[in-house]
């Protein structure tokens, strides 16, 4: 028969064993996330350059960015800022047309943003990322309506979507788009705000060099009767 002290010994034994499995388990998910953001953080600061710069480096830049961005979302498949910035990192790679298959990977681009409104469904960002990837291919849907809708309603003062109106809005009315008339009045006051908030004015500024629309941007903004934003947008 087993002994009482060898029955107390068995049962110290296991649950020795038990709680060194949970702490390395414990060990092992921390690592993880530490590994995880160690990939995020370096795919980010690619795609901080290339935004900076507006423009990819290189093919060789895009691969690692991208390789990067891959390795963050396999080790921690729910974090939202990963699923966001692989996405971004697609997005690039499409407008440089650096991608074989633009078709698919513009479907896995749109999937990371769906995964990633999940867990932060009223993230304004993401939801303007969703109207661009719909814009650039030219797919002016209910969805897009959408997004676009979404990316307005929680980013009231959000720089990144006063830059997807202003850029929108400038496309549209250049093309003679009906989007223009539709969005309107939006497009109008996010301009206004894009060149009023420090985080967005450059760019902005620079958007309206590049669809050369200076003199009715002024137009519009001589209504808004704030000299201040005049002098910022040198009217």
């Amino acid at each position: 028969m087993v002994s009482m002290n060898q029955k107390a010994k068995v049962t110290k034994y296991l649950v020795i064993a038990m709680v060194t499995l949970v702490l390395f388990s414990y060990i092992n998910a921390s690592f993880n996330q530490l590994r995880a953001a160690l990939h995020y953080y370096k795919a980010n600061n690619l795609l901080t350059q290339w935004r900076e710069s507006e423009k990819i480096n290189s093919q060789g830049d895009y691969i690692l960015a991208k390789e990067t961005a891959q390795k963050a979302v396999e080790l921690s498949n729910n974090n939202p800022l990963y699923l966001d910035v692989l996405a971004d990192i697609y997005q690039w790679g499409l407008y440089q047309k650096l991608e074989s298959d633009p078709v698919n990977v513009t479907k896995k681009a749109m999937q990371l943003y769906k995964l990633s409104i999940q867990n932060r469904p009223s993230w304004p960002v993401t939801w303007a990322n969703m109207a661009v990837l719909k814009w650039r291919n030219g797919e002016f849907d209910e969805n897009f309506k959408f997004y676009l809708s979404q990316a307005d309603k929680f980013g009231k003062s959000q720089p990144e979507v006063h830059l997807l109106f202003t850029e929108l809005g400038l496309a549209a009315y250049q093309a003679r788009h009906p989007l223009y008339t539709q969005y309107k009045q939006t497009i109008k006051h996010r301009i206004y705000n894009a060149i009023l908030s420090p985080q967005s004015r450059d760019k902005a500024l620079s958007l309206i060099e590049k669809y050369e629309q200076r003199r009715i941007i002024c137009r519009w903004l001589t209504k808004e009767n704030n000299g201040y934003v005049l002098r910022l947008a040198k009217c």
